[in-house]
């Protein structure tokens, strides 16, 4: 059973290409018609979690342990319920429970309301719809004799996440102690201990060291001057916590981390240098960019559009502006996003330089064909650019190789039966890829290939098709033979983006797997396949041919292989 009260929630959703969002409704009523729920949690962890056997195992055996006779059972973020089902079975001493007169009860507390649809089904293929009460809130908004009858006697839970410090488990459990548990409850887990181990790694200090990155540049340019901290302040938050020390000793790991890159500023320069008061475009978030353009050319006009940034960027530019000894008068932020510019706003002036940095807007989980916004920008400022401007970057080719990804293959497979509860319900809705029917089409997801368990390269790099940024954006489509180079089992294709920053493609910024910066998208198979070498005499596969298509008015990317 589920609370009584009807329940909707707003979800944000943002088109990849224009930077537009809409609020979607999601409908409490299973029977209202949507087509939002897949997207929603298809790139979420729970099927990760789900398919964690040895988790599974260890959780059913501590319930077992401790729902040993009818109490109250409350499971906060429920997920699937699965948890909360175990609870309920343990209660009945191994057999379901026939009704909700039991002397026992299982509360499942889940916020996301399109996990609670997602847990109302699978409740309802194992029995469980009626013995389980269901209520869609945050467990810190529950009430004793309002939300939940009584406090309950064991908490269960799975908000562990990742070092115990992310999804506020502290605070929310401390919560549940002081207002909704009895004195001395049972909780599974019972304790946690976490470890701590010192670390070197040259690639991770670099990525959060930005004044000392700064320091060892050649280009003069200050993005991070002293006292940017009192324009970006966080408050941090702060818990007691009890710490025991470690007299073993602790061995330190080694690593190495190696950074490469190349400047663009020849090219940009050169190009601003040939106007007498050149106009330049920013055309997405990028601080640098609008600086460094500011430095390359003293009689440059920049127009940064800003579409995330707008007035904390504006308030940024400034401080930066002051520290490295220019005025802000060349600089200019749009104070409102415009779904077209015109002349009026480049001040009857048309654009000679438009640049911008798309690889980095998948630094949020994006696809990379998602991060094509640039492209799109570039079609909107058609009419304002000049007939020789300069386009950065200029071109993206689309690559891929076929992978092994055993690892993330087995944590994205379809689920059967989970310690005796059928879980098939949900494959389609969370994702699932490996074991999925031949006419079921697994989705792409988004993974930075290199942390994603035991890896492979089986083929060479490919180039499947181009787009051509020197021209408005348009359909593509293009075809590459992937041939196979090492022996090993397939699991899917790793796809990425290599931008090509100038026409001699002198500098192209890849965004493939050996990367450690960005997100590829990876496209699981629904079954591995054996491959081989060419001219090998082993079993399996040598080639694949992968077909792709591109549609700018959606912004989706299909792809279709063939092993032969």
């Amino acid at each position: 059973m589920s609370s009584a009260s009807t329940h909707r929630m707003f979800q944000l959703r943002v088109d990849p290409l224009t930077g537009n969002s809409e609020w979607v409704v999601i409908e409490e009523d299973e029977s209202t018609p949507q087509n939002d729920q897949k997207p929603l949690l298809a790139s979420t962890s729970y099927l990760d979690m789900l398919n964690d056997t040895r988790r599974n195992r260890a959780y059913r055996a501590a319930i077992d342990k401790t729902v040993t006779k009818p109490c109250h059972v409350l499971d906060i973020g429920a997920g699937t319920g699965l948890l909360s089902m175990m609870a309920a079975r343990a209660m009945a001493s191994g057999g379901y429970v026939e009704s909700s007169s039991s002397k026992g009860t299982v509360t499942a507390c889940e916020s996301y309301l399109p996990m609670v649809k997602l847990m109302r089904k699978v409740l309802r293929v194992n029995g469980m719809e009626q013995i389980v009460q269901i209520i869609n809130k945050r467990s810190d908004e529950l009430e004793v004799g309002v939300d939940i009858s009584s406090r309950a006697d064991i908490l269960v839970s799975e908000i562990l996440d990742s070092e115990l410090l992310g999804e506020g488990l502290i605070p929310t459990l401390q919560h549940a102690h002081d207002k909704l548990l009895v004195q001395n409850p049972q909780t599974v887990p019972y304790r946690a201990t976490t470890y701590g181990q010192l670390v070197e790694s040259t690639h991770l200090w670099k990525l959060h060291d930005l004044c000392n990155n700064e320091a060892k540049a050649l280009d003069d340019i200050q993005i991070v001057p002293a006292g940017v901290e009192t324009v970006h302040f966080v408050k941090q938050q702060q818990f007691p916590m009890h710490c025991d020390a470690i007299s073993e000793e602790m061995k330190v790991v080694q690593g190495n981390g190696v950074t490469t890159g190349n400047s663009v500023s020849g090219s940009s320069k050169e190009k601003l240098q040939q106007k007498v008061s050149p106009l330049s475009v920013v055309a997405d978030d990028s601080i640098f960019l609008t600086v460094a353009l500011a430095q390359l050319s003293k009689t440059s006009h920049v127009i940064s559009l800003f579409p995330g940034l707008r007035e904390k960027g504006a308030q940024y530019l400034q401080f930066v502006a002051d520290r490295n000894g220019y005025s802000m008068d060349r600089i200019e932020v749009l104070k409102r996003r415009r779904p077209r510019l015109t002349m009026h706003d480049t001040h009857q002036k048309k654009v000679d330089l438009l640049i911008g940095e798309p690889f980095y807007y998948g630094s949020d989980g994006v696809l990379p064909w998602q991060n094509l916004r640039f492209w799109n920008e570039r079609t909107m400022l058609d009419s304002i650019l000049s007939k020789d401007v300069l386009i950065m970057p200029c071109k993206g080719t689309f690559r891929t190789c076929a992978m092994s990804l055993p690892d993330l293959w087995r944590s994205r497979r379809c689920l059967e039966e989970i310690e005796g509860f059928d879980h098939s319900v949900v494959n389609a809705t969370l994702g699932a890829c490996g074991g999925l029917p031949e006419s079921q089409e697994s989705p792409y997801l988004a993974f930075s290939v290199w942390q994603c368990g035991e890896i492979k390269k089986l083929s060479e790099i490919c180039s499947v098709m181009e787009f051509d940024f020197l021209r408005p954006i348009s359909s593509c489509s293009g075809q590459a033979q992937v041939e196979i180079t090492e022996p090993g089992i397939c699991h899917g294709y790793a796809l990425w983006i290599d931008w090509v920053m100038d026409a001699e493609s002198a500098t192209v910024i890849s965004t493939g797997p050996d990367q450690r910066y960005w997100k590829q998208g990876v496209k699981l198979l629904t079954q591995p396949v054996a491959v081989r070498a060419e001219g090998s005499s082993s079993d399996g596969c040598s080639s694949m041919v992968l077909e792709a298509s591109f549609d700018p008015s959606s912004g989706e990317l299909i792809t279709k292989h063939t092993f032969s």
